[in-house]
């Protein structure tokens, strides 16, 4: 990863992507100047970012305060190991997303309006990553619901719309819920700075007030169980795959979920403590919510013939390993934990625009009409194979690697319930996921597909993400020592 760049304060790569969105006006009549100045914003942004690695991996943090009322009113950023992992695997993966979405958005209308909204997705991103207090965590928050409506939206159907107002509808409830957290929090904890501190910023005096800790907390995770689409307050996610491809891959991999579980891990880490959620019963409910999400979400998956649907399920699912390895207060479950939040959004993002791709080739949304589709489309099942591997948990794939730390965390807790349900899970995703593999590669089409002229069976700028990415899956799973070394300081920082 680069070090040749000296890092530059956080609000600055926060605000970078938004000071480039008035230089399309400038720029107008240079051909293609919207997708180049796409792709340049996330491409600096990485760098940007990778430029705290060093400073990282040495187990530094780097503190910024940008305005201050008083000890609750004041705006503050914190890179760490934690949000420089959000931060690097968010950024990188926008650079493939806009990529992508060169090929996928050609047929499209208002291409300025999602490519702008683009640029200020990622910008609220960020500022959702280095937040390093609770009242400057909200604000990103509540932002990054508002700025990605738009792309929900974007094609304006009745269905779209409609999938907008449950979006807003969930998400913004979800937001007054933390809202009032914050609230609780600064009452119980007197006025004391809300700034996030490994291990926590609430005094473990503060457990002889009775309930009031148990409703604090459980006021959060209904806030963040929203984004995180724990059940029941999931219904807005398989909703949203109306939008167009590469946001749903956003949706799914990178930022608006991923918001979610982060927000639950700086919270039962960062504001709580593992040794308070661990005395409280609300961890407890929240952990037996999390067991139903990743079983019933898999179950439900194997029901639903519309690719992008299943996939949709498939995340609630795996967004539950990463909320199970917080719950699980332990080294090892922690790890697994934060491991699936770089391993799912490589794989999901991988799945989502394997769909795409068959989308725009083919028309075909039914996993029922793709029968024989790998004879003639093998680059792109090729990539889907792989993937599907990587979310079974099958080595050397990406997904074997937080999957076996989430057993040792459950191992280590002494459940093998909870050993059982996640072998369980992984067989479910082998159910639903490889039959379509099979059937892509094994058997006749059941329905005509075009014959395609060339090599690639579809634009290169659609292909190439997908194919690498794919790659990567297998890679990382093998050379794992990037992502292991930022999370092994998370955890150590904190234990």
């Amino acid at each position: 990863m680069p070090t040749f760049l000296k890092p530059i304060a956080p609000w600055l790569v926060i605000l970078f992507p938004i000071l480039t969105l008035p230089l399309k006006f400038f720029l107008k009549r240079i051909k293609k100047t919207r997708e180049i100045l796409a792709l340049i914003v996330p491409v600096i942004t990485t760098l940007f970012v990778s430029s705290y690695y060093s400073l990282i991996v040495n187990g530094e943090v780097l503190t910024n305060t940008v305005f201050k009322m008083n000890n609750i009113l004041n705006i503050y950023f914190r890179v760490d190991a934690a949000s420089f992992l959000f931060a690097i695997v968010s950024s990188t993966l926008w650079i493939f997303t806009i990529i992508y979405s060169f090929g996928y958005m050609k047929e499209y209308q208002n291409k300025d309006r999602y490519y702008s909204f683009l640029i200020l997705a990622l910008s609220v991103t960020m500022g959702v990553a280095f937040s390093g207090n609770l009242l400057t965590f909200y604000m990103f928050y509540e932002l990054l619901t508002l700025i990605t409506y738009p792309l929900v939206i974007h094609v304006q159907t009745e269905e779209a719309m409609d999938a907008g107002k449950q979006y807003l509808t969930y998400s913004l409830s979800g937001g007054a819920l933390i809202l009032l957290g914050i609230m609780f929090v600064a009452f119980l904890n007197e006025g004391v700075v809300l700034n996030f501190i490994p291990g926590g910023l609430i005094s473990k005096s503060l457990l002889e007030t009775g309930r009031s800790l148990e409703i604090t907390l459980l006021v959060f995770l209904a806030g963040f169980s929203v984004k995180a689409a724990v059940m029941p307050l999931h219904r807005w996610l398989p909703a949203a795959m109306v939008a167009p491809t590469p946001i749903s891959a956003l949706f799914h991999a990178v930022a608006v979920v991923n918001s979610g579980v982060f927000g639950i891990i700086r919270i039962v880490y960062f504001v709580f403590g593992p040794e308070i959620v661990i005395s409280l019963w609300t961890g407890k409910l929240f952990l037996v919510l999390i067991l139903i999400t990743i079983v019933l979400a898999s179950i439900i998956a194997f029901f639903k013939d519309n690719l992008k649907r299943r996939l949709a399920y498939s995340t609630v699912s795996q967004l539950g390993y990463i909320s199970l390895g917080a719950f699980l207060l332990n080294l090892e479950g922690l790890s697994g934990g934060i491991l699936h939040l770089f391993n799912h959004a490589l794989i999901k993002i991988t799945l989502f625009f394997c769909s795409g791709v068959i989308y725009i080739v083919t028309h075909k949304k039914k996993i029922s009409e793709m029968a024989g589709i790998g004879k003639k489309m093998p680059w792109t099942m090729g990539a889907f194979a792989i993937a599907s591997l990587g979310m079974v948990g099958i080595p050397p794939s990406v997904g074997f690697n937080s999957k076996w730390y989430l057993m040792l965390g459950s191992f280590n807790q002494g459940s093998l319930l909870i050993m059982g349900l996640l072998i369980l899970s992984a067989m479910l995703n082998a159910g639903y996921f490889l039959p379509i593999v099979v059937s892509a590669f094994f058997k006749e089409p059941i329905t005509d597909f075009e014959e395609h002229q060339g090599f690639f069976e579809a634009p290169v700028s659609m292909l190439a993400p997908t194919v690498i990415l794919a790659i990567a899956t297998i890679g990382f799973g093998i050379w794992y020592h990037f992502p292991s070394l930022v999370v092994e300081v998370v955890v150590q920082n904190i234990f």
